[in-house]
C-alpha cells in the first residue's frame, strides 16, 4: 500500500525513535514545572506504557490530564497520582 502511495504522490518518510528515560523525564519535569529528581516515578511508568514511542506518549499524556486535575505547572496531587495512574489500562 505505501508503494502504491509513492507512485502516486510526493511522500517524505520521517524517522522517529523512541525516549529513553533521561529524555523522557526531562520533558516530564519541563511541562509540569516540577525538579526531575520529583517527576523520575512518574516517568518511568509512562516510559513502561508506552516503551517510548512518541505518539504513545502524547496519548498516555492526554489520558493523564483528562483523569486527573492535573495540568500543567500545576502539581499538587503527584503522589496520588503516581498511585493510581500505574494500575490504569492505557
Amino acid at each position: 500500500m505505501l508503494d502504491q502511495l509513492k507512485s502516486s504522490a510526493e511522500v517524505t518518510e520521517i524517522s522517529v525513535s523512541g525516549f529513553d528515560s533521561d529524555t523522557l523525564n526531562d520533558v516530564v519535569s519541563e511541562s509540569l514545572c516540577i525538579p526531575k529528581r520529583k517527576t523520575r516515578a512518574l516517568s518511568e511508568i509512562i516510559l513502561a506504557k508506552t516503551e517510548g514511542v512518541p505518539i504513545h506518549i502524547i496519548e498516555v499524556s492526554s489520558v493523564l490530564l483528562s483523569f486527573t486535575s492535573l495540568s500543567m505547572c500545576k502539581t499538587p496531587q503527584l503522589s496520588f497520582l503516581l498511585l493510581h495512574f500505574s494500575s490504569l489500562h492505557v
